[in-house]
């Protein structure tokens, strides 16, 4: 730490000055947490994820029974199926093989 360095921070009673300057790091660390807490619950609201009803074509489409029945435990393990989803990669992987890019270097104007 830089304030060891400058010899700020000194050893106390059994610690080393390492010692506290980690622990004041941490301690500050926890005093940050809790603003980037409030700003997280304002930038990444639920709201749109809350109503299961959604739009296409300006047509009102409401979910089927059964996805307003499953429980909290059915849509969690559907979540988790769709991250570990590997046809999302290869579908992306193949895009990204079989574009061709245009070189602007050996572009003619």
């Amino acid at each position: 730490s830089v304030l060891v360095e400058l010899d700020i921070i000194h050893d106390v009673d059994q610690l080393t000055s390492t010692n506290v300057a980690g622990g004041l790091q941490d301690f500050l660390i926890c005093l940050e947490m809790l603003p980037a807490a409030i700003a997280h619950h304002f930038a990444f609201r639920h709201a749109p994820y809350a109503d299961r009803s959604y739009r296409v074509n300006d047509t009102l489409l409401e979910p089927s029974r059964d996805a307003r029945t499953k429980s909290g435990r059915a849509a969690v393990v559907d979540g988790l199926r769709d991250v570990v989803k590997v046809t999302d990669v290869i579908d992306d992987a193949v895009v990204a093989l079989t574009t061709t890019v245009e070189d602007p270097h050996t572009k003619n104007t």
